[in-house]
């Protein structure tokens, strides 16, 4: 989840004429690239989302040289929102798209921060910073949506570093270690913050009528920590069995931090924020770097408040709900990265489905899904049952779906469609 810049050479590179485009109309649409609801009764939206963005120098109608878009776009790893799915990675995806749509009217744009005016009934100058480490390689079950990585097998100790800069020693750090094995005895991890022991996870064994492929062990509880720089050391002990393998699901930490900007693009939020009520006043500290702070609770409806080279900020702001926060460097834009066959049609499958070619209401008999590769053979196919059994077929791409309704997002074949989204700092590609 970072703020990306699109430059006038990128839109050039995606296709767009942009000396004959009013940059006021231009809108970008997505919902990122978490993961969909598991439960298909949730609120999620039928239609990728108009973000608001901001458009550096749209104001006199012509997209110049030095012109750009701010957006903040959200990607495939993250802490996920889904009690369906421990996980931090979209386990279907590791790719986020956008689109962008030049209008016939004005574009969704950032409104300027709106703080309370009442005085402030708590000051906040600390955040919790979720670091994680998890890697997807392997289905344990050959099914289903929990990914393991980091095998434990030849190589049984294994060492994970994190930082966190301007750490606050004396507050706790919620820690968590999920992770499984696959023996026909008990084993069990040995995990080590800093050299100093945390936690022994047992492992059960599978037994000969044991339905599982695996089982798991569990650590989740606040630890200690006194220094910035985090070492997880983890050993896995076989028990003497040599076909014992261990696999880690995934590593995290969640500490508080001063609210003290390091150079990167810092997202923040503050727990205790949701359990009061009144005002907040945040403080940022060593902001002489930061252009403005962006509130991204709605990262549909996001708002700014510029820095005017302070070298602290101030905002308040209700107490009573977790808000979250990104104070924005001009020196730390991430890109975004042209793929090929960047140029989408407009389509509208809801709108037209249940239409004829007059564009009046007319049910169907039944839908064809299948993917674009085969359309020729199921169009073929929906023919024939139109002219021998007089049944009104639509047939329907996989990818056009995907298209309209999960942001591009394509679960079991890649679909490149406009903004592959690996999140890229000016020099190195990562993805996010």
């Amino acid at each position: 989840m970072r703020v990306f810049k699109l430059s006038k050479n990128f839109l050039q590179q995606l296709g767009i004429s942009v000396n004959n485009i009013d940059p006021r109309t231009i809108g970008i649409y997505g919902n990122g690239g978490e993961m969909i609801p598991y439960l298909n009764d949730a609120t999620y939206p039928i239609d990728p989302v108009e973000n608001a963005i901001k458009v550096v120098g749209e104001a006199d109608g012509v997209f110049n040289d030095d012109d750009y878009i701010l957006f903040y776009g959200v990607g495939p790893k993250g802490l996920v929102d889904n009690t369906a799915i421990n996980t931090n990675i979209n386990p279907y995806q590791d790719i986020a798209y956008y689109y962008i749509n030049i209008g016939s009217g004005p574009g969704k744009r950032m409104n300027a921060m709106v703080e309370p005016s009442a005085s402030p009934s708590l000051q906040i100058n600390t955040f919790q910073d979720y670091q994680f480490h998890e890697v997807d390689e392997f289905s344990l079950a050959l099914v289903g949506r929990r990914w393991f990585g980091d095998k434990f097998d030849i190589e049984l100790n294994k060492t994970f570093a994190f930082n966190f800069p301007n750490l606050v020693g004396s507050e706790p750090v919620q820690f968590k270690v999920y992770a499984a094995a696959i023996s026909p005895i008990a084993s069990s991890f040995a995990v080590s913050v800093n050299n100093n022991s945390v936690a022994n996870l047992p492992i059960s064994g599978i037994g000969p009528n044991d339905p599982n492929f695996a089982h798991e062990g569990v650590f989740n509880n606040n630890i200690a920590i006194s220094s910035d720089n985090v070492s997880v050391q983890i050993s896995y002990n076989k028990a003497g069995n040599p076909s014992a393998v261990g696999y880690p699901d995934y590593i995290s930490l969640e500490a508080t931090r001063a609210l003290t900007f390091t150079g990167q693009q810092l997202k923040f939020y503050n727990k205790s924020t949701t359990q009061t009520s009144g005002v907040g006043n945040y403080t940022i500290s060593n902001t002489t770097g930061v252009s403005e702070v962006w509130d991204i609770t709605d990262t549909n409806n996001i708002t700014s408040k510029v820095n005017d080279n302070q070298t602290s900020i101030s905002f308040k702001s209700s107490l009573g709900r977790l808000k979250t926060y990104v104070a924005v460097a001009p020196s730390n834009y991430y890109s975004a990265i042209v793929v090929s066959n960047s140029n989408i049609a407009n389509q509208n499958i809801k709108g037209s489905i249940f239409k004829n070619a007059q564009g009046l209401f007319q049910d169907i008999d039944y839908l064809m899904i299948t993917p674009g590769a085969h359309l020729n053979q199921a169009e073929r196919l929906a023919q024939i049952n139109r002219i021998q059994n007089n049944l009104n077929v639509k047939v329907v791409t996989v990818e056009s779906i995907y298209k309209e309704f999960n942001s591009g997002i394509v679960i079991f074949q890649p679909l490149e469609i406009l903004l592959n989204m690996f999140m890229t700092m000016p020099a190195a590609l990562k993805r996010e």
